[in-house]
């Protein structure tokens, strides 16, 4: 329980507010759920909480926070919780796991989907409803589904991301007009370079990325691709086996 505690520190410093209280951790991890944390010492300075969930028919594990107090960040402490996370669910028997994240949140998306190797096809918007803690409180709490198969690698598209097809671009700090004509097989959408810049000097324009990523993301996910990858500042998605 006293390490359980320390993770309510954390949740102010990233959000402002408690997200999951002490004693639902406690019960949680003592029914199966997993909680993962960095130490520096007797110091909590990241941590990691999920439970087994169910999609599809297939049991997987959803983890549902993780967060790296601001001083600690860019040391490889966020990815290194999800192996350890991962290490755990496969002793559980569990091949998979999920969670959910911010599509405008550029440093996000580059470790889930570069660094950990997780796809994308399910974006939901407003997954949350209205949130009003220091991260989510100015946009809608949209989200896209990460899921990463704990297996081993899996096959990643590797080419030069200059010269794809552009769904959505940036101008400026401005999303441009979204193209949902594109039948290639491989796509690019921007987001904002840094979400928490445009949050703090222009909220209007964080408002109107909301909208764009969603419009595009909601089109091709639902037509059938997949985000595989994040580079040159957007996602590159993969259509599947399908008919375009």
């Amino acid at each position: 329980m006293s390490e359980l505690a320390l993770c309510t520190d954390i949740e102010q410093a990233v959000w402002g507010e408690g997200v999951v209280p002490t004693h639902m951790l406690r019960a949680i991890t003592s029914m199966g759920g997993l909680a993962v944390g960095a130490f520096d010492g007797a110091q909590l300075v990241g941590f990691a909480f999920g439970f087994m969930g169910r999609k599809d028919g297939r049991l997987l594990h959803h983890s549902h926070v993780l967060a790296v107090l601001p001083a600690w960040r860019g040391r490889g402490i966020g990815a290194a919780i999800k192996r350890e996370q991962a290490r755990l669910c496969l002793e559980q028997g569990l091949d998979t796991m999920t969670w959910t994240f911010d599509p405008l949140r550029a440093r996000n998306a580059h470790l889930n989907l570069e660094r950990l190797g997780v796809t994308v096809s399910t974006y939901e918007p407003e997954y949350y409803g209205v949130m009003t803690d220091a991260q989510n409180g100015q946009l809608a709490s949209d989200r896209l589904l990460a899921e990463w198969d704990l297996t081993g690698p899996q096959p990643r598209w590797r080419g030069d991301a200059a010269g794809l097809p552009r769904a959505l671009v940036a101008v400026g700090d401005a999303p441009g007009v979204p193209d949902l004509s594109l039948g290639a097989e491989v796509l690019h959408v921007a987001v904002p370079a840094d979400l928490d810049r445009l949050l703090a000097s222009a909220a209007e324009l964080a408002a109107e990325w909301r909208l764009a990523v969603r419009t595009v993301l909601v089109h091709y996910l639902g037509n059938g691709w997949r985000a595989t990858g994040f580079s040159a500042g957007g996602y590159i998605l993969q259509a599947g086996p399908r008919d375009l």
